[in-house]
């Protein structure tokens, strides 16, 4: 199983639907890691989202939670705590990332890549992330994160059979 997957219909269509259902069943023996992206307005903030995310599979602790810029903030985010505390750990790392956010995410793609299983990510309304990114002055940024998503997608490294990421985009 591997490949890309867009979703595009209109509003209010059933497209998340449609995924929600996929993340109660998943098939396969897939992982579904799923994140919503509206109120993202940049690229380390996208990463921060999935590692989020990622921290709440304890699958993935021998993998992404051994980076090493990743460590620290794992613990914060695998722990129930309260909001001011996440959004501090969170704020904190992506910081650490947004200098360095494309080779900080590669490497956590790499990792995902070399799991057993299939790993989904579900990205919710990127379309909106980039228009946000747009209207906050990030054109650059926005076409940086399209390429180098684009890149990590179509590489030998990130398509082999039960690692590939699949990539769901929402659209208004």
């Amino acid at each position: 199983m591997h490949g890309n997957i867009l979703l595009a219909a209109p509003r209010r269509f059933g497209k998340t639907s449609v995924l929600y259902n996929l993340m109660d069943e998943p098939r396969f023996n897939s992982k579904i890691v799923h994140t919503d992206l509206e109120s993202v307005t940049e690229a380390a903030e996208m990463i921060v989202q999935l590692l989020e995310e990622l921290a709440k599979d304890e699958s993935f602790d021998d993998s992404v939670g051994k980076i090493g810029f990743v460590k620290k903030s794992w613990g914060f985010f695998r722990k129930n705590f309260e909001e001011l505390d996440l959004h501090f750990a969170k704020v904190k790392l992506r910081e650490e990332i947004r200098e360095d956010w494309q080779t900080k995410g590669k490497e956590i793609f790499q990792r995902i890549a070399q799991l057993d299983s299939t790993v989904i990510f579900i990205l919710d309304e990127f379309p909106m992330m980039l228009d946000a990114m747009l209207k906050n002055g990030r054109r650059n940024e926005a076409k940086t994160l399209l390429r180098w998503f684009r890149s990590l997608r179509i590489s030998p490294a990130m398509t082999k059979q039960n690692s590939f990421c699949h990539c769901r985009f929402n659209r208004d």
